[in-house]
């Protein structure tokens, strides 16, 4: 090798060096600040999520429940080389979610993105400021109020379903009975539909928002999944695409039907305030669904497009998914 090959290389070297090296101290500074915060044992590459291999996925909550009790207030996980902060501590929770400066979600949000888009929960700046205040008024107490016999309704049926087990003196895990349950008021309520979760196991939208569930926290707790190129072509990847477009066609499929429902009741009644149910003879309850709410305050705004009501009506279909917990957790970028 000539000195002048050397001389190359050696610069090369020198000049990826001199910008590895920076780079190299922030990190190793960033963990150490990093794991002040109490938690438990990471390694390299994989981090935290070794606590989860060979789980199941209802065990993968016992693991996540018995690390939030024996630290109860706040600790740090590392998802692969990213860093987590979860709180629990109610003045922690409150000082982060009352005011409007950190609203950006922690990075497991982003595999929820092919599913709910740019919704309220994973939207940022201005795009969450603007849909939360089109979306805020279709919760007042007024509007809600009017969904109680939704609740009664499905908690009828609810009971009839437990009421095999009431006196077998055995344990009974009620949590499948809770989420289709709640999958049945949040269809009826933000949709305007019944799906039937409860009596219907064959319901493919039902079976498809099971499927996200599961493979969302699938993916979250295999860090090489993370990555996007990886995930699509695994199979995982093809379950979590053909679900999607099950979900999504179904949300496009209801929101096509109630806007010309809508537009059939405006023409009927000259105005866009729908007509009662004995007027229209539509089949159309009193109550207005969350959908209904959206799509006629959009008729005056214009703000949203089909696929922007879409992603807010998905992000309620999210909220009560099994599986779901209403935990809000920080990501620490380095």
């Amino acid at each position: 090798m000539s000195e002048v090959t050397t001389l190359i290389y050696g610069g090369v070297l020198f000049a990826l060096f001199a910008v590895f090296l920076p780079w190299l101290v922030k990190r190793v500074r960033y963990i150490q600040i990093i794991d002040r915060i109490p938690g438990p044992k990471a390694y390299p590459l994989i981090g935290t999520t070794h606590m989860f291999f060979g789980k199941k996925r209802h065990e993968i909550f016992y693991v996540i429940d018995e690390r939030t009790r024996r630290y109860p207030e706040i600790h740090r996980i590392w998802t692969g080389t990213r860093a987590e902060v979860r709180i629990s501590k109610a003045e922690y929770v409150e000082a982060v979610i009352g005011g409007n400066k950190h609203i950006e979600k922690s990075e497991g949000y982003k595999f929820l993105g092919d599913w709910l888009g740019e919704g309220l929960l994973t939207s940022k700046g201005e795009r969450w400021f603007k849909h939360r205040k089109l979306i805020t008024p279709t919760f007042h107490f007024n509007i809600l109020d009017g969904f109680c016999d939704v609740f009664a309704e499905n908690g009828a049926v609810l009971a009839d379903r437990l009421k095999p087990f009431a006196d077998t003196g055995a344990p009974v895990d009620v949590f499948p009975f809770i989420t289709k349950a709640a999958l049945d008021i949040i269809c009826e309520t933000a949709m305007g539909v019944k799906v039937h979760a409860q009596t219907d196991g064959e319901n493919e939208y039902v079976k498809a928002i099971y499927a996200l569930s599961e493979l969302f926290l699938d993916r979250l707790v295999r860090p090489w999944l993370h990555n996007n190129y990886l995930f699509k072509r695994s199979e995982y990847g093809q379950r979590h695409q053909k679900a999607i477009d099950i979900v999504h066609g179904y949300t496009k499929k209801v929101i096509r039907d109630r806007k010309e429902l809508l537009r059939r009741q405006r023409e009927s009644n000259g105005e866009g305030i729908p007509a009662k149910p004995e007027d229209t003879g539509l089949g159309v309850k009193k109550r207005l669904a969350f959908l209904d709410l959206l799509l006629q305050g959009n008729e005056k705004s214009n703000q949203l497009s089909d696929d922007d009501v879409r992603e807010e009506v998905d992000t309620f279909m999210f909220e009560v998914l099994p599986g779901r917990r209403k935990v809000r957790s920080g990501s620490i970028p380095p």
